[in-house]
């Protein structure tokens, strides 16, 4: 099959965690279809074998302005059996499908950050009508398969999140001591070892107050928060101090998303606090991948994401507030068992459902069942969205006024 991708960006350098687009791309790849890419200019991937990748080389403030042009350009010229369209680009590829007569499947992320509670990845009525009139919705994450349900999609396979950095290796590796030697830690103290922008939003306030009250409980713990810009290093310092726990925090900075499984791996204890609803935070399937327990924040959406009957057996999940933090920290730091066990389990996991063979089975086994040419009934409906869709503006006041079938 010969597929157009459309995706501004196919790599993400402060996930922690491997970047969807890029991960798709591969998969198609190597399941032996063709694949022609178009995306900004800064990307990672090169065209080699069966991947083409079309840069688009004009970029102002993050806008793509001769995206379209160039998108339309490629599949002219290269014929494509479907296209695969993340968002900003669901009008433009239903646009590009409709003309050639074939299937537009849309890929949704999780975005919370756009502003609209009600849908996370599929913001605009165009977005949903287009979700509604697609043979086929890949969702990554199961928020966001929530999301293309909402929009009644006929048909919507979700991929699994993927870990990096531990998830290609067997067991957890050792520690080799660098951290606590950095940072002065006695050996028998307790680490955990968080990762993030530090703002009540990545729940750092509750970890800095959690922090307190398992120290009032006499847990010997120490918490090292990454990330940051030096205003925020600076305030969480002066709380930490107003505390009286300023030697039990260690703020680093700023740190590589490369080097995020070097640090997990000196770890006791990885801390996931975010309290964003309907989120996965940053480095979650890394920080799961790494053998090490996994302190999570229970907000919105949050336990859906281990994807077992018993999360629990698999995250320590926390409620969002100081004492639910404190509390779980320190049981945490009482039991090394009860880290083992978490830890062992969590990592056996993700080697099997997150690593990126289990994303590529669950994408090819989807494109493979959809039709090669989609002419009539649906090309007859793209026709009429595809002229809305492409004027139609961001507004949640008119749901479904593209949609051709609305009132009918």
């Amino acid at each position: 099959m010969r597929v157009l991708v459309l995706a501004n960006r196919v790599s993400d350098p402060m996930r922690g965690d491997p970047a969807i687009a890029a991960l798709v791309v591969r998969s198609l790849v190597d399941a032996g279809h063709e694949v022609h890419l178009v995306c900004s200019s800064d990307e990672p991937l090169r065209s080699h074998g069966d991947l083409t990748v079309h840069p688009v080389h004009e970029q102002r403030a993050g806008v793509l302005p001769s995206f379209g042009p160039k998108a339309a350009g490629v599949a002219a010229s290269c014929n494509p059996d479907a296209v695969l369209a993340f968002r900003p680009h669901l009008p433009l590829g239903w646009g590009i499908a409709s003309r050639a007569g074939v299937a537009l499947v849309p890929v949704i992320e999780e975005s919370s950050r756009v502003g609209r509670p009600l849908l996370t990845g599929v913001g605009s009525a165009a977005d949903r009508a287009i979700v509604r009139r697609s043979p086929l919705c890949v969702a990554c994450g199961p928020m966001a398969a929530e999301d293309a349900w909402a929009c009644r999609a006929g048909r919507v396979v979700e991929l699994p999140g993927v870990a990096g950095g531990f998830a290609k290796g067997e067991g957890s590796p050792a520690p080799s001591g660098w951290l606590r030697d950095r940072l002065g830690l006695p050996e028998e103290s307790v680490v955990a070892v968080g990762w993030g922008e530090l703002s009540p939003d990545d729940g750092t306030d509750i970890v800095i107050e959690g922090l307190k009250v398992a120290a009032d409980a006499d847990a010997d713990v120490h918490a090292v928060l990454a990330g940051g810009e030096r205003g925020a290093i600076e305030r969480y310092a002066s709380k930490a101090q107003r505390l009286g726990i300023e030697h039990r925090l260690h703020l680093v900075g700023r740190w590589p998303a490369a080097r995020l499984a070097s640090l997990a791996a000196e770890a006791d204890i990885l801390l996931q606090p975010s309290v964003r609803p309907r989120e996965t935070p940053r480095g979650f399937w890394t920080f799961l991948a790494s053998g090490r327990p996994v302190l999570v924040s229970e907000a919105e959406g949050r336990q859906r994401l281990v994807g077992t009957d018993d999360p629990g057996s698999l995250v320590a999940f926390a409620p969002a507030d100081r004492l639910g933090i404190g509390h779980v920290l320190g049981e945490l730091s009482s039991s090394s068992d009860a880290r083992d066990r978490l830890g062992s389990a969590a990592a056996a996991h993700v080697r099997v459902h997150h690593v990126e063979s289990a994303l590529a089975a669950s994408l090819v086994e989807a494109l493979d069942a959809i039709p090669r040419s989609v002419a009539g009934v649906y090309a007859s409906a793209a026709a009429g969205l595809a002229t809305a869709a492409e004027h139609e503006q961001d507004s949640p006041d008119r749901a479904d006024a593209s949609d051709p079938a609305a009132g009918a």
